[in-house]
């Protein structure tokens, strides 16, 4: 073989190996990315102050950022879900997630505003402190069947109080509080009847 036969040979390789690549390229360029579906929640409120006798009503919004590629549907979402336990002096009952989200399609961008669940006080009474919390999560699938799930970064915090709703004092009693009165009446008649100076 030639030197010239050679070159001709190598460089017609190399064109078939490059017009290949460009091939492929093209064909996964053409490819349809696969749609990618994000998902965003929170509390709408996560500090609370409630009195001993008063559960804590938690409500939320689900959103579907505007960089999904693809609808939410409430008929994929899964359920929500609480993390390892926490030591707080209530129980939690969710709310009928499911149903609430029936029928629903959340665009990229679109959100909702659902009831989570709520939290009643064991025994029917919290003991007066603070309190904190964390650990929820929802899940849904995507249109492939992969799971999605998030977990809000936040902590939930119960500030509880008596139920007298006056920090704990003690409400004076009707009795004290027409001595209190007839004491600061005398002082003031006593301080009239002094003569001028």
């Amino acid at each position: 073989m030639t030197l010239r036969n050679t070159l001709t040979l190598t460089f017609t390789l190399t064109r078939g190996l490059c017009a290949g690549s460009l091939l492929a390229a093209t064909l996964l360029a053409a490819t349809p990315a696969r749609a990618t579906l994000y998902l965003e929640w929170g509390l709408d409120s996560y500090e609370h102050t409630v009195t001993q006798s008063q559960g804590v009503q938690l409500t939320a919004r689900l959103h579907n950022p505007v960089y999904s590629t693809e609808a939410l549907l409430g008929s994929n979402i899964l359920g929500a879900f609480m993390g390892p336990p926490v030591d707080l002096p209530y129980s939690f009952s969710f709310a009928d997630i499911l149903g609430q989200f029936a029928g629903v399609v959340l665009n990229p961008g679109q959100g909702m505003d659902f009831l989570l669940g709520t939290y009643n006080p064991l025994g029917g009474n919290a003991p007066i402190g603070e309190y904190f919390g964390d650990g929820f999560t929802i899940t849904a699938l995507d249109a492939a069947g992969e799971e999605v799930s998030w977990t809000p970064d936040r902590t939930l915090r119960i500030n509880v109080l008596p139920d007298d709703g006056n920090g704990g004092g003690n409400v004076p009693a009707p009795a004290s509080l027409a001595l209190l009165a007839a004491g600061g009446l005398g002082l003031w008649w006593r301080r009239r009847a002094q003569p001028a100076h």
